[in-house]
């Protein structure tokens, strides 16, 4: 993660999410009641983001034991790093993409847990990368290239709808610049 990407992306949506559930220091301790929380977690089973942040709840309980002190806000923000990259404690500065992605999902699932677009988000990360593929299509081509392309290889105009392994082919195609995927101009007499 650069750190345009830290300043701009990520730590504006952990802030946002250490506001919403009153995660802040105050004289060196943690001002949120973590017991409160996990009892409402608990309690409200109906909730997606509850077993989500009772996850990272513990795992900041578990960072916080390694350090023989209470819980901090960098406890919970690591935990969340923690959860959001199955158990890979990395640096902010060493994670992919796909991990920074991932983790600014979970920390929008905490701040609004009764969202249906976070909740989706988090729960199906393979629409987060068929995104991020359909945003770099978009970026590099014109409109016209990936349905002649889509069309081309697999019979449909929809390259939209395709599943992340074609929408992998038709970006390397249009990374690639391969000329039999681009459409043919008609000749114009100027």
């Amino acid at each position: 993660m650069t750190d345009a990407q830290r300043n701009k992306f990520y730590f504006p949506a952990c802030r946002r999410c250490f506001q919403t559930n009153g995660w802040q220091m105050v004289d060196g301790r943690l001002i949120a009641d973590l017991d409160g929380q996990r009892a409402q977690f608990t309690e409200e089973c109906l909730i997606p983001a509850g077993p989500v942040a009772l996850e990272v709840l513990d795992a900041a309980k578990a960072m916080a034991a390694q350090d023989h002190c209470a819980i901090t806000a960098e406890h919970l923000r690591h935990a969340c790093n923690h959860v959001a990259t199955n158990g890979r404690t990395t640096s902010t500065k060493n994670m992919t993409n796909a991990e920074t992605n991932r983790v600014v999902d979970l920390f929008h699932l905490l701040e609004v847990p009764h969202n249906k677009a976070y909740i989706a988000a988090w729960f199906h990360p393979e629409e987060a990368e068929r995104r991020s593929y359909l945003a770099f299509l978009r970026k590099q081509a014109h409109e016209a290239v990936l349905i002649r392309i889509s069309e081309n290889a697999f019979q449909t105009r929809h390259y939209a709808g395709l599943d992340i392994g074609k929408l992998r082919w038709i970006a390397k195609q249009v990374k690639d610049g391969r000329p039999n995927s681009r459409p043919q101009l008609a000749n114009r007499p100027y």
